[in-house]
């Protein structure tokens, strides 16, 4: 008897990605609806490193809050510098800066990793 997962669209790509960690070579994923989850039949495990698959979260994690940190800073921008709403919203926004400073101090440390001799 096979057995069969329903994994939402948003977290069927991290589902399977952790699959081959676990060590099993193939994984079912099948969905009820289209337009909430993916449908993919047998898929193979991934080709690539856990740590790759790290750092590419990680990426991913980074370059999502640097464009909405971007996007905060441009709508910065139009408010009167005097202000305590600017001054509210500027030190929130440092605080997210040094923690999205943080996701690319990790991700660039695992990409030394992956390209250095000695993993």
């Amino acid at each position: 008897m096979t057995s069969r997962l329903i994994v939402p669209a948003l977290l069927a790509p991290f589902f399977l990605s952790s699959a081959g960690c676990r060590g099993a070579r193939e994984s079912s994923v099948e969905s009820r609806a289209p337009s909430d989850s993916v449908q993919v039949g047998t898929v193979p495990a991934p080709a690539t490193s856990p740590l790759a698959d790290s750092a590419a979260a990680l990426d991913r994690r980074w370059q999502s809050e640097r464009a909405a940190l971007n996007s905060e800073s441009r709508a910065l921008d139009t408010l009167d510098r005097r202000g305590a709403d600017y001054a509210r919203r500027f030190d929130a926004w440092r605080v997210r800066a040094r923690a999205a400073d943080s996701i690319r101090v990790a991700r660039d440390k695992l990409r030394a990793r992956l390209t250095s001799p000695q993993r």
